[in-house]
């Protein structure tokens, strides 16, 4: 497996110094810190943030509280549930089919989400612990999950457990175990996640609306922003194919499923809805540029739903009925009666859109009297029901709500990796033979002079969004085209246009595209790429690889580290290492990697890899034999794809079936830097008959366990590189943990080292501290006048320091009394 780059990197370690001109003997306190990870914003979601933020939860307790309609109204209504009087069901595998009389237990699955969700919001409202254990109780019951018959139930579902989530991890004191939101959130990303991934979800119906809804609920539960770029992508795409604008042949505002009945059309509104209003709480709009199609569709059906205006006669007269006639003129409440009886037509005034309204009619100023009379119909307010479907309490959460959009995000680049073999991620290919995904790339060969890749159905700001990434080689040296689609101007031309150039003579080579200043991309919004990866008189037959592609905010995020760390957990699961020559009995149990050689020359080979061999110094192989011999790591290049001795290292390793790390070094080698890295081949032994155990593998960027001490470090002090828990375990009787006595230049083994003061000196005139400074340690003076936490100013930064050397840092202003503290810190990556 690859081990996800760490959190870690700005771990602070200081002393305290209070201080007055008066004062000889200053007070020495330890002190540590830590903060946000690489010291960057990396993406920072709104929390909670889903179905409501803080904000307006914070409002509607006020509202409550005060008794003021329509929001007590509602909050009575939701209390009358009861929702404590409710025993979750769990299911490993829920049982169902798509016959109607076998749906019973797939809605129970829903109704334990509407249940913990009511109960999430009771204990917010009335600070009553017993509902948020009870929700608690639902969620972790529900954490065996595994799979649901029809992954349409998954998208009604999903946002009524997310939701209940999202604020009970969200808001201190709900007494949700931080083990059980790990289980939970595991369920949510290998269950949910995928089942609302369905391929009915690339239909325009409402399956794929309240799935749309799902995606971005997931996605902000689980901060993960590729997820989240999904479901705007995913949004974009449904939207103008579920309610219609500008069709000659469909009424504006008409849904893809007005003619088939209302119910469903309300359940794929809703979808659309509030997944429009959970991108809105992350600072996303998806309203006003969608705003006149939303229009249409809310005061069509308002007139149809109550019968104000009747059903215009010619709706639905593209349709044929189930009796054989012509539609025309003809729309249904519900699919479930027969669709010929009068019965089964409006009025049928049970769809409310609070937030449309709020959103169209409060926010944007514009008048929508049908759907203001469907909303404030008695029968509608206060909406809001125990439901086995995707509605929630829209009067309680969303009436009269002042929506104001909230800072989005510090990150929402959009990268396609590749990563998946067979996967090319919506991009499609013109003049291009064997574009293909294998290997962690997407590659073909030009057909003509004008090889294209393109990438539709994206909505991006182009005031956001500055800069295009892409990392690339191919047979020729050549320009780089970049063009790009508008939501005014559809279509790939030489107007909007930005090139760069490929020198990187069939090697990667990582191409930037500055979009800032380029007319055309500022200021509008950017529904389609075209990428062409190659041009000239000469190119047709030109094979080229794209690694990945990046369109970004133009900040660099931090990198993730390329370490590839293969463990062997899964029992039977190679994770793609091959045993190709003199292995016998290899077998992956218990954690390890388990064979015999039977030959002087075994082999284990793994392919499909693709990294800068800049970014890795070393390899760690952590393994125990029966005979010691010699350990080798052969490995092939885009420019060499075959193993030779002059792409090598090795080690000795020693027998008696003894745990040892063995370090590989590999930057320096002539071979290895610069490269770019597609196979690796390990031979654990130059001896025949012997038994071998191997726990990990470790392509390591220099941290391998990810725990913010460097390997060499770990090594060098007897810690285990490959262990993160080593890094808050005490070092030698210095109080500290080995990653602050790391970050201090301490020795963990040593009780005597420590971070101190060597010097200070204070006159009238100035205050200075003298340390021992450490190379590649930056420090920081800080100074306050009372010790409150908000008044610590930085006074002096230092570094990083190029050597060892003593450091002194001076505050030239003149003070009465002051108090100082001095803080060390690794430089951010």
């Amino acid at each position: 497996m690859t081990t996800p780059y760490r959190k870690i990197k700005d771990l602070l370690f200081g002393a305290l110094i209070a201080f007055s001109l008066s004062m000889t003997s200053p007070l020495l306190l330890a002190q540590a810190s830590s903060g946000n990870p690489y010291g960057l914003e990396i993406i920072e979601f709104n929390h909670p943030g889903i179905y409501n933020t803080k904000a307006e939860l914070d409002f509607i307790k006020s509202k409550i509280a005060a008794q003021e309609e329509p929001w007590y109204s509602a909050f009575l209504a939701l209390q009358a549930t009861n929702p404590r009087a409710r025993v979750p069901n769990p299911h490993v595998h829920v049982p169902g089919s798509s016959d109607p009389s076998e749906r019973g237990d797939m809605d129970e699955m829903i109704r334990d989400g509407v249940y913990a969700y009511a109960s999430t919001l009771l204990w917010y409202f009335t600070d009553d612990q017993t509902y948020a254990d009870h929700a608690i109780g639902i969620l972790n019951a529900w954490s065996i999950f595994r799979s649901i018959p029809m992954p349409l139930y998954m998208t009604w579902a999903a946002p009524h457990y997310i939701n209940a989530a999202e604020i009970l991890k969200h808001t201190p004191g709900s007494g949700w175990q931080p083990t059980d939101i790990d289980a939970f959130s595991t369920m949510v990303r290998n269950q949910m996640w995928p089942r609302v991934q369905d391929p009915g979800v690339n239909y325009g119906s409402n399956h794929a609306a309240t799935a749309n809804e799902a995606q971005f609920s997931i996605a902000i539960f689980l901060d993960d922003m590729a997820m989240f770029n999904k479901a705007i992508e995913n949004y974009n795409w449904l939207l103008p194919r579920y309610i219609f604008l500008n069709n000659p042949h469909r009424f504006d505002g008409e849904s893809n499923e007005t003619c088939r009945d209302l119910n469903h059309t309300k359940m794929g509104t809703w979808g659309l809805m509030y997944a429009a209003q959970v991108a809105w709480n992350q600072g996303f709009d998806l309203w006003t540029p969608h705003a006149d199609r939303y229009h249409a569709f809310a005061e069509l059906h308002g007139a149809i739903m109550t019968q104000e205006d009747g059903v215009p006669p010619t709706i639905c007269s593209w349709k044929t009925d189930n009796d054989g006639s012509n539609q025309a003129g003809r729309v249904y409440c519900r699919g479930n009666v027969p669709w010929s009886s009068p019965s089964g037509r409006p009025p049928c005034n049970e769809a409310a859109w609070e937030i449309l309204f709020n959103h169209l009619g409060a926010r944007l100023g514009r008048e929508l009297p049908y759907t203001a009379m469907m909303l404030f119909s008695s029968d509608n307010r206060p909406m809001g029901q125990i439901t086995r479907r995707n509605d929630k309490w829209e009067t309680l959460l969303h009436a009269d709500m002042n929506y104001i959009l909230p800072t989005p995000p510090m990150r929402a680049n959009l990268r396609y990796n590749f990563n998946q073999t067979g996967n090319t991620e919506g991009w499609t290919s013109s003049n291009v033979s064997g574009l293909t995904v294998a290997d962690g790339s997407i590659g073909g060969t030009a057909s003509t002079d004008d090889p294209q890749l393109r990438r539709t159905n994206l909505w991006l700001s182009g005031d956001r969004f500055i800069e295009v990434t892409v990392r690339m080689r191919a047979d020729v040296n050549s320009p780089i085209r970049l063009f790009w689609s508008t939501a005014e101007n559809g279509g790939f031309n030489g107007t909007r246009m930005a090139t760069e150039q490929y020198t990187g003579n069939g090697e990667y080579q990582t191409l930037v595209f500055q979009m800032e200043d380029v007319p055309h991309w500022a200021e509008n919004d950017i529904t389609g790429l075209r990428l062409d990866p190659a041009e000239g008189t000469n190119v047709t037959g030109t094979s080229f690889n794209i690694d990945f592609i990046e369109i970004s905010d133009g900040e660099e995020l931090p990198t993730p580290p390329v370490t590839q760390r293969f463990d062997f957990q899964e029992n039977g699961n190679f994770e793609g290492w091959t045993p190709a020559k003199d292995i016998i009995n290899a077998s992956v149990s218990g954690g390890h990697l388990s064979a015999r050689s039977s030959g002087n020359d075994p082999i284990l080979q793994k392919d499909g890899l693709n990294f800068q061999a800049d970014q890795v110094p070393h390899a760690l192989i952590r393994i125990r034999l029966s005979t010691p011999g010699t350990l080798e790591l052969f490995w092939a290049t885009t420019q060499a794809n075959g193993f030779a001795g002059t792409r090598r290292v090795g080690a000795p390793v020693v027998g008696g079936n003894v745990w040892q790390t063995v370090i590989l070094p590999l930057a320096g080698h002539a071979e290895w830097d610069g490269k770019t890295i597609t196979r690796l081949r390990l031979d654990p032994i130059n001896q025949t008959n012997t038994d071998f155990s191997i726990d990990s593998i470790v392509i390591s960027d220099g941290d391998a366990d990810g725990d913010g001490i460097p390997d060499l470090f770990e090594i060098a002090h007897g810690l285990d590189p490959l262990d993160p828990s080593d890094a808050s375990a005490p070092s030698s009787g210095q109080g500290l943990t080995n990653l602050e006595a790391y970050v201090a230049g301490l020795d963990p083994n040593n009780p005597s080292s420590a971070f101190q003061v060597s010097e200070i000196i204070a006159s009238p005139s100035e205050f200075k501290v003298s340390v021992d400074g450490k190379a590649g340690r930056i420090y920081t003076l800080y100074r306050s006048e009372d010790l409150s936490a908000d008044s610590w100013e930085p006074i002096i930064i230092t570094g990083p320091l190029d050597s060892d050397v003593s450091l002194e840092l001076t505050d030239s202003d003149q003070m009465d009394r002051a108090f100082y503290k001095v803080k060390v810190a690794l430089p951010l990556d």
